[in-house]
């Protein structure tokens, strides 16, 4: 009841305050022209697994040949991007509804270039947690895919599910790390639809990837339950090192 009343409170606030620019603060639109221009191209896509620049994000030869567990990796925005940044603690951190639609455009954008939405994926998002949703209102990554679908007409399937809470959060934490606090997180629900993902393949759905161990953790998850293309598609990607 409460995760409603945020959410319903968030949307009135959406619709009824006036807008104005989240980077700037000026203007009468959510995101002016001049900071949308300000986000830049799209980023060069790299191979999920060893992250050296490649064409549509895919598997290169010499980790297609070590079985990776993603085939391939889709970003939107330039995570460095300062804009980026402040476009999505408006949307994620604050809610702010009314920029689903611009975060939903710049991602099918890139599926297009990517060549992925004529491969007909099932739409699967990387859960949140309770605790997050009862604090935001919302699940920002099953919004995000729930957008996709009704642009793209691609199904949107629940088949992950939270099994358990992070024993520490992974913002401070290194990239080993973050993959042994990943390990069990996650696991694949019983569903109508796990045929259909079987046949399809699946595009994981998450916001940003500082790391790759919540996306690995998930496929791996889905490949054990028979699912052998297992791609993902995220606002931003940034390589920890």
């Amino acid at each position: 009841m409460r995760t409603l009343l945020l959410s319903a409170k968030q949307t009135a606030f959406d619709y009824l305050s006036p807008p104005c620019c989240v980077a700037c603060k000026r203007g009468s639109v959510w995101l002016c022209r001049a900071c949308n221009l300000a986000l830049g191209d799209p980023p060069e896509l790299v191979c999920p697994a060893c992250l050296h620049d490649q064409e549509r994000g895919l598997l290169c030869a010499r980790c297609t040949a070590l079985n990776a567990p993603l085939e391939q990796l889709i970003s939107a925005y330039t995570y460095e991007s300062r804009v980026f940044h402040k476009l999505l603690a408006r949307y994620k951190e604050r809610g702010l509804q009314a920029m689903r639609p611009l975060l939903v455009r710049r991602l099918v954008q890139q599926l297009c270039v990517a060549g992925l939405e004529q491969r007909k994926p099932v739409l699967v998002h990387v859960p949140c947690s309770r605790a997050r949703i009862r604090q935001r209102g919302f699940d920002q990554a099953a919004a995000l895919a729930a957008g996709l679908a009704k642009q793209t007409g691609l199904k949107h399937a629940a088949l992950l599910g939270r099994i358990k809470s992070r024993s520490k959060p992974q913002k401070n934490l290194t990239v080993l790390t973050r993959r042994a606090n990943a390990k069990g997180l996650y696991a694949v629900l019983p569903s109508e639809d796990l045929q259909i993902a079987r046949l399809r393949g699946v595009l994981l759905v998450d916001d940003v990837a500082t790391s790759l161990a919540t996306l690995e953790t998930c496929a791996m998850q889905l490949r054990r339950a028979g699912i052998r293309d297992v791609r993902a598609v995220v606002l931003a990607y940034a390589a920890l090192t």
